[in-house]
């Protein structure tokens, strides 16, 4: 995403639509999903610092899913 902006150009703000972690629902654990996110979070805030981050949480990202 950072390498498609141009100059100084940097977003008002991040949509984070959810489903982040693998569709395979019998593989994860709740920690996987746990970490899984944290990652993700952590990348966004340390590519775009002081960019709000607005998340959704999927359907997968929570146990058990599908719920």
């Amino acid at each position: 995403m950072k390498q498609n902006l141009v100059g100084h150009l940097k977003p008002k703000f991040i949509l984070w639509t959810g489903d982040s972690v693998s569709h395979e629902v019998l593989s994860q654990s709740k920690e996987h999903v746990l970490d899984s996110i944290k990652v993700l979070n952590d990348l966004l805030h340390d590519t775009f610092p002081g960019v709000p981050v607005l998340t959704s949480l999927g359907n997968h990202d929570f146990t058990p899913q599908n719920i």
